[in-house]
C-alpha cells in the first residue's frame, strides 16, 4: 500500500495535529505501507503569527491560493507518471477542501471536532462568542466540503454524531470508522524522586498538594472553571497549589488570581517537555480537565497513564473516554468539581480506586489498537467504502 498523508499548515504550530500526524506516520509505517507526507504551501505565512492580524491573512493566501495551486501541479504529474498512492488520508477535516484536488484514488478524511464549526454558527455562546466574518466563512466552506468527502472517519463517537448533525449526511450500512488516537508521547509513572529531579532541572518550584491542568489556552478548556475550582478548594486547603502547563494564563486570569492573593500558589509552565510533562502528571493530587468541548481529550488518559486520579467534565467525547474512570460533572458545575476535587486530596483510598480505574481505562488507547484500526481503514477505503457519497 502506498499512502500520501496531507498534514496541516506548519506556521499555524498545531502541535496535536503535527502529533497526531506522526502517529499515522508511524502506524502506517508499522503496516509495511510507503508513506509520503505533503504540507500546505509556504511562503507569505514563513515569517508572521498566522494565527492573528494581516498574519493569518497571509496563512489563508498560502492555504487557499497557493496551495490548490501546488497540489493540482504535484498531482498531475503524479498521475502522468502512474505513481498515484492506493489511496490519500486528510489529517486534520479543516483541510478538507483540499479533497477534491486528489482525482482517481479514495480520499479518507479524520474529523476530529467540529468546535471551530459550531463556534462560527453561534451554538457555544455565551461561553465563547460567534467568530468573526473571515473565520465563519471559512468554516462554511470547510463544512461544505465534508459534505462531499467520500470516506469519513473519527476519533470519537462525539465527533461523528456532530459531523452527522451539520452535515445532513446519513451514515452508511457499512458505518464510518472511529478510530481512537493513542498517546502521542511516551508517557508512564515517574518514581517521586525521578519526577523531583525533572522539576527541578526545569527551575520549576512545586511542592505537593496541587492540582495539575495541561492543554491549550484555548476558550474550549475552560481554564476559568480551573481556576474557580482552585480558589474554592483553597479555601479549605491554603496550602493547596494550580500547576498549569500548555498555554499561559491571560492576563485577565493573572489579574483575578492575584486579587484572589492565590496567584503566588500558581505556577504557570508554559509549553513543557514530554519528560516534565510526566513528572507533573505523576506527582499531582488530581488532574482537573472541565472542558467545554472535546473531540477526543489526550491529557486525561495521559494523566492516567501516569497514575493521577481525574476530574472532567462530560462534555463532547469525554464521557465515551472516561467512562468511569473518572470525576465526571457538567462543564460549569464549580461545587461538584470542587467536592470531588477535595475527596481524592483527602481520601487516599478513593484516590487509589480512581487511580486503578485510570490504569485500566489508558490501556484501551494503544498504538496497536490505533494501527490495526487503520490497517482496516484503509483497507475498506480501497474497496466498496471508496465510493459511499
Amino acid at each position: 500500500m502506498n499512502l500520501l498523508l496531507i498534514g496541516n499548515y506548519t506556521p499555524d504550530r498545531q502541535r496535536s495535529m503535527l502529533q497526531y500526524e506522526q502517529l499515522l506516520v508511524e502506524a502506517a509505517e508499522g503496516l509495511g505501507w510507503q508513506v509520503e507526507c505533503w504540507h500546505p504551501t509556504v511562503r507569505y505565512g514563513s515569517k508572521v503569527n498566522t494565527l492573528s492580524g494581516l498574519g493569518k491573512l497571509a496563512g489563508y493566501f498560502d492555504k487557499y491560493v497557493l496551495t490548490p495551486l501546488t497540489f493540482r501541479r504535484r498531482w498531475a504529474r503524479l498521475t502522468a507518471s502512474e505513481q498515484q498512492p492506493d489511496f490519500v488520508h486528510i489529517v486534520d477535516h479543516s483541510n478538507a477542501p483540499y479533497a477534491p484536488y486528489f482525482q482517481g484514488v479514495p480520499v479518507l478524511v479524520t474529523c476530529h471536532d467540529l468546535i471551530a464549526v459550531r463556534r462560527a454558527r453561534g451554538e457555544f455562546a455565551p461561553a465563547c462568542p460567534r467568530s468573526r466574518i473571515t473565520a465563519r466563512w471559512q468554516q462554511h466552506w470547510i463544512l461544505n466540503a465534508l459534505k462531499r468527502v467520500p470516506c469519513p472517519g473519527f476519533v470519537s463517537q462525539a465527533s461523528k454524531n456532530d459531523f452527522i448533525r451539520l452535515t445532513g449526511r446519513e451514515e452508511p450500512a457499512a458505518g464510518w470508522p472511529i478510530l481512537f488516537p493513542a498517546s502521542a508521547q511516551p508517557l508512564e509513572v515517574v518514581p517521586t524522586d525521578v519526577a523531583a529531579a525533572r522539576l527541578s532541572a526545569a527551575a520549576l518550584k512545586i511542592r505537593p498538594p496541587f492540582i495539575h491542568h495541561h492543554g491549550g489556552a484555548t476558550w474550549y478548556k475552560n481554564r476559568e472553571a480551573v481556576i474557580d475550582v482552585f480558589l474554592k478548594c483553597r479555601i479549605q486547603m491554603p496550602k493547596l497549589s494550580l500547576v498549569l502547563s500548555g498555554g499561559k494564563l491571560s492576563s485577565p486570569q493573572q489579574a483575578r488570581l492575584e486579587q484572589s492573593d492565590a496567584l503566588e500558589a500558581v505556577v504557570d509552565c508554559g509549553a513543557v517537555t514530554t519528560e516534565v510533562l510526566s513528572a507533573l502528571y505523576s506527582t499531582a493530587s488530581v488532574f482537573l480537565f472541565p472542558s467545554w468541548y472535546e473531540g477526543f481529550g489526550w491529557p486525561p488518559v495521559e494523566a492516567q497513564a501516569c497514575g493521577c486520579p481525574v476530574v472532567a467534565s462530560n462534555a463532547g467525547s469525554l464521557a465515551e473516554v472516561l467512562d468511569d474512570s473518572a470525576a465526571l460533572f457538567e462543564p460549569g458545575d464549580i461545587e461538584g468539581m470542587s467536592e470531588a476535587v477535595m475527596g481524592l486530596i483527602q481520601n487516599s483510598q478513593q484516590s487509589r480506586a480512581l487511580i486503578e480505574k485510570g490504569f485500566k481505562n489508558a490501556e484501551r488507547f494503544t498504538f496497536e489498537q490505533l494501527q490495526s484500526d487503520y490497517k482496516t481503514w484503509g483497507l475498506a477505503a480501497c474497496g466498496p467504502l471508496a465510493t459511499t457519497k
